[in-house]
């Protein structure tokens, strides 16, 4: 899905936590926004995925506006930077959820929600911890469960924030 940023600010009291801002993501394209801390990259990613309003600008999803469109119909996967994982609940359990709590008639059964969360975690290699709780998962095992819940309802697109980043330390190490 193309992506289009148009004049896209952000202001939180009198800190401008993004500078207006114009970015065209082609359809089928991996974009990585590079910046130091405070630079705006979090509140872009949230106002596209429409979990923030932008001041100004607006958002383009495939040339439609989706400025106005609230969060849960945009279909945009968001990979939070500290996994936001529901710590009650078992790795299957947070995987599950995206597509448990979908509109009745928008819900796959039983069996195919299992059948799907059994295969994302077999995918990312976590199949055999599907009933452990995060809080006994390692950091890398923990982005790989964020990873799976974020793939599981088939988003149109995803933002990721640094989702690779426990990763990339340990290669940084080798």
């Amino acid at each position: 899905m193309s992506i289009r940023v148009e004049n896209i600010s952000k202001r939180f009291g009198q800190f401008q936590a993004l500078q207006p801002l114009t970015l065209e993501i082609p359809d089928g394209e991996l974009v990585g926004l590079l910046g130091p801390s405070g630079s705006g990259k979090t509140t872009l990613l949230r106002i596209i995925a429409g979990l923030e309003t932008a001041d100004t600008g607006r958002i383009l999803f495939h040339g439609q506006d989706v400025t106005n469109v609230h969060v849960r119909d945009r279909r945009v996967g968001f990979v939070f930077q500290h996994y936001a994982l529901f710590r009650h609940m078992t790795v299957a359990q947070n995987v599950a959820f995206g597509l448990e709590v979908l509109p009745k008639a928008e819900r796959p059964s039983n069996t195919e929600i299992y059948k799907r969360v059994a295969n994302l975690l077999e995918m990312v290699q976590l199949g055999h911890l599907a009933k452990r709780y995060p809080s006994q998962l390692s950091g890398g095992q923990k982005q790989r469960v964020a990873l799976a819940r974020a793939w599981q309802c088939n988003h149109k697109s995803y933002c990721w924030m640094n989702p690779l980043g426990h990763w990339m330390q340990r290669c940084a190490r080798i």
